[in-house]
């Protein structure tokens, strides 16, 4: 599980909107999104706990909208 925190005002509305619990989905190395294109990988799709509806796609280094505050 992780514990995200947002950066940006998009982040910081997404956790207002969906929490701060998420589980990892799935990982890669690379992924094709607007977002993410100066991103390093690994990246890793995240659902969220509290609303299966919230997911994303995030760096799991240096996400432009996201900190990782606790992987467990």
């Amino acid at each position: 599980m992780l514990i995200l925190k947002g950066k940006t005002r998009h982040g910081k509305n997404r956790i207002a909107a969906f929490g701060n619990r998420f589980v990892i989905k799935e990982q890669r190395n690379h992924v094709h999104t607007i977002t993410h294109r100066a991103c390093i990988g690994p990246f890793a799709f995240v659902q969220c706990v509290d609303h299966p509806e919230g997911h994303r796609w995030i760096s799991l280094h240096d996400d432009p909208d996201f900190e990782i505050i606790t992987s467990t």
